[in-house]
């Protein structure tokens, strides 16, 4: 089943990068921008790891505010953009994550973990706990909502693609199983007021 999402999301993404890129390239001004300053002003440290960096949105401001951020996404074409602005980046899915232990200071995971089904999750969130260092912050932005499976969807043509949404309620407890300590505040999407995004801070201690 992994295997199949990854094939279909590295497709679909690297199909729609640029569409993709201008079509949230204003989340900052638009809902995002408290939030990743709410991130840093968590992490003791410098490191960042921007899990599912898509076409580096995130991954260029951190590097504008002079952290040591690396990208990973499984998209050739969204790590092509990437590397057109000069951004540091690897292509790899979520459970071939190249790093050693406590390599981050923080990890980011915009959205891109609503892709993936809850067991996927599960596992990934077991994986990237351990590359972070003492006192490291996990920031995670997820869609409210309940169910997962393929959506078919006419922004990307009608290509399918995989979602999980999950309510505040049961990602806290989800979440809560790997961190002892976790904060999810819900955002509205100004451009779409039935679309709340969970923006959550997970610390290790």
């Amino acid at each position: 089943m992994y295997e199949k999402i990854v094939k279909a999301h590295t497709r679909l993404f690297s199909d729609y990068c640029e569409k993709y890129q201008r079509r949230t390239e204003q989340g900052h001004t638009a809902y995002l921008l408290p939030f990743i300053q709410s991130f840093l002003r968590e992490i003791k440290g410098k490191r960042i790891l921007d899990l599912g960096c898509g076409p580096g949105r995130d991954l260029a401001y951190f590097k504008e505010q002079s952290y040591e951020a690396v990208g990973l996404d499984c998209s050739p074409g969204m790590i092509k953009l990437c590397q057109e602005k000069g951004l540091h980046t690897i292509c790899a899915d979520f459970l071939s994550i190249p790093f050693d232990n406590e390599s981050f200071n923080g990890i980011w995971a915009y959205t891109s973990l609503t892709l993936v089904p809850e067991e996927i999750f599960k596992q990934v969130l077991e994986k990237i706990k351990p590359l972070l260092q003492p006192q490291g912050v996990l920031g995670l932005g997820m869609i409210e909502g309940r169910g997962e499976g393929w959506k078919i969807d006419e922004k990307y043509d009608r290509q399918a693609r995989f979602i999980a949404r999950y309510s505040q309620s049961q990602l806290a407890d989800l979440l809560k199983r790997f961190f002892p300590s976790v904060k999810i505040d819900i955002v509205a999407d100004p451009k779409n007021p039935q679309r709340h995004y969970l923006h959550c801070l997970c610390k290790i201690a």
